[in-house]
């Protein structure tokens, strides 16, 4: 299991870092593995001691990642009893729970007021939209499930239940399936007031992503910062398997913009399928078309972009030229670029200068994820 972080605002101790080991408690690991925070490294049974009691007063930043180890029951009643205690929570993450449906009755007794709330716990769980129901100040929320109707399929009803508007009405940044559209504009009325939007296509079938991609045009209003990923690992579907991935990139920028300028939307960014040389000038279009005030633009296709250009019509310089060309407002390009079939693809920034571009770094891993959430 990867390590739950525990991080205080504020130090704990003013004193230099102590080191609380299993041996000091007479027992070996937990499935609630150590918890890291200024004041030092902490074993699962610390969740019941009055140290840690005293220290989750002080946390204003959770996160607890099961990701290869099952917690017990008992082991969840002990997480249940920790977040019980955090009065001063404002951030939290909860990934790798075994049973996302059942799972949510760890948050009953939470008296915190989140401003930040990530979990692969199910939005349709009765305790977590209880949770969620106390939690009026939640602007960020990150999710992997979607709220897929209780009542079966029904070719009269739709395939998802709406997320009750009294839930979240303050959330500006959201990171979800795609399908979690439908629900969101299936409440009325529909809309929150969400300015930043991860929206997940990978695996959405033909007629779940038609109405996914009508519902995120109609965002066009509010949405600053929009990532989309559509697939990942080199995964190539065909169009005959009714999958998003059969649509061109330019072709779905086309379909969810559907004629509509987004004047709000400064930073774009697709995770994409295999790299596709002969989508660049339909991609730099649409973006020229439909996104007047763009500034940012993140290309990041499974496998990159052959740095080389050898293996495509078009090299990376050769795509930054394009957009900086056609696309007036853009002033950062960033490129996915695999150097060589041994080399690790990086991230390669191109900005604008005196109506010019110029190569400007190569990113280390993880420089470029989550910029989406960021004020441009």
């Amino acid at each position: 299991m990867a390590l739950p972080i525990y991080t205080p605002r504020t130090p704990v101790h003013d004193s230099h870092y102590t080191t609380y080991t299993e041996k000091s408690y007479g027992r070996a690991y937990d499935a609630v593995h150590p918890v890291q925070s200024p004041a030092g490294t902490v074993r699962g049974k610390m969740l019941k001691t009055a140290i840690f009691h005293n220290m989750a007063q002080e946390l204003r930043t959770l996160s607890l990642i099961f990701d290869d180890a099952r917690p017990s029951r008992e082991d969840l009643q002990e997480v249940s009893d920790a977040l019980a205690v955090m009065s001063n929570l404002e951030e939290l993450t909860i990934m790798g729970l075994p049973s996302p449906d059942l799972d949510g009755w760890i948050l009953r007794r939470c008296s915190f007021a989140l401003r930040r709330f990530c979990s692969n716990l199910s939005l349709s769980s009765k305790d977590v939209q209880s949770f969620l129901g106390r939690q009026s100040d939640i602007i960020e929320l990150g999710s992997t499930s979607s709220l897929r109707s209780s009542r079966g399929n029904s070719p009269n009803m739709a395939p998802y239940d709406p997320l009750p508007l009294k839930l979240l009405p303050n959330l500006t940044h959201l990171d979800c399936p795609a399908p979690v559209l439908l629900s969101i504009l299936l409440a009325s009325p529909p809309m929150r007031p969400i300015t930043h939007l991860r929206a997940d296509f990978t695996g959405v079938k033909s007629l779940e992503e038609s109405e996914a991609l009508a519902c995120l045009s109609l965002f066009n209003t509010t949405i600053e910062n929009l990532s989309i990923r559509r697939a990942v690992g080199g995964n190539h579907i065909s169009p005959a398997s009714g999958s998003v991935v059969g649509l061109s990139t330019a072709d779905f920028v086309e379909r969810f913009a559907e004629r509509r300028r987004w004047t709000s939307l400064k930073f774009l960014e697709f995770l994409d399928g295999p790299f596709d040389a002969t989508v660049v000038s339909g991609m730099q279009q649409a973006i020229s078309t439909h996104f007047p005030n763009l500034h940012t633009l993140i290309w990041a296709p499974s496998g990159g972009v052959p740095g080389d250009g050898r293996r495509q019509t078009m090299a990376p310089t050769d795509i930054a030229a394009t957009f900086m060309m056609f696309c007036p407002s853009l002033s950062t390009l960033i490129l996915l670029e695999g150097a060589g079939d041994d080399d690790e693809c990086k991230h390669v920034s191109y900005t604008r200068s005196r109506g010019q571009f110029a190569k400007v770094v190569r990113h280390e891993p993880g420089e470029i994820e989550g910029l989406w959430r960021h004020k441009w």
